[in-house]
């Protein structure tokens, strides 16, 4: 049998497979796929009609990847992937609300509008939630530090909470780089965690002036950058 009528042969098999299964089990094949990649999410979307469909299943959208969408696009993308955004928080993604608290929090300032997303985020099994609320209490104040610190503790010292943290620190980072920051206790408080007149070599609260060192270089990079542009339209 030619190599092409064997192809087609087996496409027809494994079209006729797929569609012999349930709705749910349809659907939940595609959301496995598409909480591994966005990309396969997207191209089994585009491959045919019939997967298009299921592919915009509520529970697709709830579980699907976002990591190669930059966070900054939570706070001004625009046409379709506006809309895709969009039907990730109305399906209560995960990972979705997560970043929208981000930009809730360090863009607008928003702390409220930020907790009640990030809260959601947390009963929804986000792991990155302790380590952006530990930050968040920092940035509070004094009165916060040290709920602050205890948080950020638990968010870094746990085998299973670490990656998050390290992940949820870059995409801080690359936040604060990359949009314009309207929160003033971001913008213009340093919290200091650890006595810098103490002898020692390394604390909690050492480790929590060492990660927001990463947002206060951020920062000043964001500042620096728009004092440019600034300068350079006049």
């Amino acid at each position: 049998m030619p190599s092409s009528e064997l192809e087609n042969k087996n496409k027809e098999l494994s079209d006729t497979c797929f569609e012999d299964l349930c709705l749910d089990m349809q659907i939940e094949i595609i959301a496995r796929v598409a909480s591994a990649s966005l990309a396969d999410h997207f191209n089994l979307k585009t491959s045919c009609k019939k997967l298009g469909k299921v592919a915009e299943d509520g529970f697709v959208y709830e579980r699907v990847c976002l990591d190669r969408i930059p966070v900054t696009a939570w706070h001004s993308a625009n046409g379709r992937l506006s809309l895709f955004i969009h039907q990730c928080l109305e399906n209560e993604n995960p990972e979705a609300l997560f970043r929208l608290a981000m930009v809730e929090y360090f863009c607008w300032g928003e702390v409220s509008t930020a907790t009640e997303y990030l809260n959601r985020a947390g009963e929804l099994g986000h792991d990155g939630v302790l380590y952006l609320l530990g930050i968040m209490f920092l940035f509070n104040g004094e009165q916060c530090k040290d709920d602050g610190m205890q948080m950020m503790s638990e968010a870094t010292r746990s085998s299973r909470l670490k990656d998050s943290a390290t992940r949820c620190r870059d995409l801080i980072v690359e936040l604060l780089r990359s949009t314009k920051i309207h929160n003033p206790h971001v913008l213009y408080y340093r919290p200091v965690c650890c006595d810098p007149t103490a002898n020692h070599g390394s604390c909690d609260a050492c480790f929590c002036d060492s990660e927001l060192s990463h947002m206060f270089q951020a920062i000043d990079y964001s500042i620096a950058l728009l004092n440019l542009l600034e300068l350079l339209e006049i």
